[in-house]
């Protein structure tokens, strides 16, 4: 095993076995070895054979070299090893989404099994990548070990003894959906993980990802988007929380998870069988699986750095995937706003300050959202309000490049509520550690036009102060704003 510490990539080369064959021979070798000729020695087949062991281990060392250095492989090209001829299975297991796809395709071309590390780059060039291989005669399969493939396996284990599939689960252990890199620093750190994976984790969209890669390989589907994510203390309450024989149509599985239950870190089935006789005798078994008709079957691990050689060995001794998305889009991770977002805003992608991902099922109509694999570099063309949706919020929005304080604030106010103001003077400016925006508040004077709803405003009203909503204001700084213009006006 060879890992590329720069760009998080594992690559199998089997040197050492190559390296001991070649000690050996050369342990052996002597001076008989070599046939006399009219030249001079002539090597022998065993002495060829030495050679060629020696040549092709200094082949494999000085190919990673090139791959820990990182001139060599500026030179030579990040794809080095998916286009190594000495090599028979190469694993993706960078963190980005095109070079991910690039390289995989290029192991293909180049005759090599693909074990998929990379989940977003599964989920959005999976179907084509795993046509590419069998028609090249290859395998490419996701990793062992992470939760799909672990979840596979179980799912696997719970079919062979009879049980229909009702529901394959994650059990996470915290969510924030508004995680974003700086918030999330203390944590990373502590775990020694890079920010935006770090946030990614937490936000939930890793989660959706793998879910999503699962449901694709199987032909399973969420029950709402997002999942359901039910929050309990042990996974075996998961059979009182959840009424399955309404969130179950009966035909295809479900997937989802479920939070801060144990055991932390594992996997769970939920499996079906109206079978009396395997409904007694799994009364009387010991283990604490369930009444019936629904069982829940757990496993309490996934150990990816232990179990994801497991997944070479299938593809390169047996021609065998272990999960792979023959069920095509069956979902997607959609991008949902993690704050108010205005036109011109870029997203910044997984695990930035912009937006998280949520699993839906694909309905193919052309009404579906923006795919959270894609959502980095994308501008918006019009304001999106996130989840703060049907609360109240002052009139307001961002500053366009080389736009005015004054212009932008009237700007923003007429296209959301109709109305042509005038600014007074500054209220109140407010920046909170951990967020990169600095929120001006103004006083402005109605001047003219109609209040009614405008671009991203489903709903505008005018409130006395003793009847502010206050429980259902959207953010911090409005209710700060309030109360500072409420300040000012009795001083006054």
């Amino acid at each position: 095993m060879i890992v590329d510490q720069l760009s998080n990539a594992a690559f199998y080369f089997g040197i050492g076995e190559k390296l001991a064959a070649a000690l050996r021979f050369l342990q052996e070798t002597d001076p008989s070895t070599l046939a006399p000729g009219p030249d001079g020695p002539v090597a022998t087949t065993r002495y060829e054979a030495l050679r060629e062991g020696v040549q092709e281990c200094e082949a494999l060392i000085a190919v990673e070299a090139a791959l820990l250095d990182a001139a060599a492989r500026a030179k030579l090209g990040d794809d080095l090893a998916a286009r190594c001829e000495l090599l028979d299975v190469f694993i993706e297991a960078t963190n980005s989404i095109l070079a991910g796809g690039r390289h995989a395709i290029t192991a293909l071309e180049h005759g090599k099994h693909v074990v998929m590390m990379n989940y977003e780059a599964d989920l959005m060039f999976g179907p084509w990548l795993a046509h590419l291989a069998e028609d090249k005669g290859l395998v490419y399969t996701v990793c062992d070990g992470d939760q799909p493939a672990v979840l596979r396996r179980l799912i696997d284990e719970v079919e062979l003894m009879g049980f229909r599939l009702v529901m394959a689960g994650n059990i996470k252990g915290y969510l924030d959906r508004y995680a974003n890199p700086t918030t999330i620093v203390p944590e990373a750190d502590k775990r020694g993980l890079d920010y935006r994976m770090c946030t990614s984790y937490t936000d939930g969209t890793k989660l959706c990802v793998e879910m999503a890669v699962l449901a694709n390989g199987l032909g399973l589907r969420t029950a709402v988007p997002g999942m359901l994510g039910t929050r309990i203390a042990d996974v075996q309450d998961v059979l009182s929380c959840l009424d399955f024989s309404a969130i179950w149509d009966g035909e295809r599985g479900l997937v989802d998870y479920v939070l801060g239950a144990k055991p932390k870190g594992g996997v769970f089935v939920v499996g079906y069988t109206d079978d009396e006789y395997q409904r007694e005798t799994l009364g009387w078994l010991p283990p604490q699986m369930g009444y019936g008709p629904y069982y829940v079957f757990t496993r309490p691990y996934h150990l990816v750095h232990f179990e994801a050689m497991a997944s070479v060995a299938e593809a390169a001794l047996n021609r065998r995937a272990i999960l792979k998305p023959d069920c095509g889009f069956r979902t997607n991770v959609y991008a949902y706003a993690k704050r108010p977002l205005h036109r011109g805003e870029t997203l910044d992608g997984i695990g930035g300050y912009a937006c998280y991902g949520l699993i839906e099922n694909c309905s193919h109509d052309g009404q579906e959202g923006l795919p959270v694999c894609l959502a980095d570099g994308v501008v918006l063309v019009r304001d999106r309000q996130g989840a703060q949706a049907n609360l109240w919020v002052l009139p307001g929005g961002f500053v366009d490049l080389g736009e005015p304080l004054e212009t932008a604030l009237t700007r923003e106010i007429w296209e959301e509520t109709h109305l042509h103001v005038r600014v007074e003077r500054l209220l109140q400016a407010f920046s909170y550690p951990g967020q990169q925006t600095i929120i001006l508040a103004y006083l402005t004077s109605c001047l003219s036009g109609e209040l009614r709803p405008g671009q991203g405003s489903l709903e505008v009203r005018v409130f006395p102060a003793a009847q502010i909503p206050w429980d259902l204001l959207a953010f911090r700084t409005t209710q700060e704003s309030l109360l500072a213009f409420l300040a000012a006006r009795q001083a006054s």
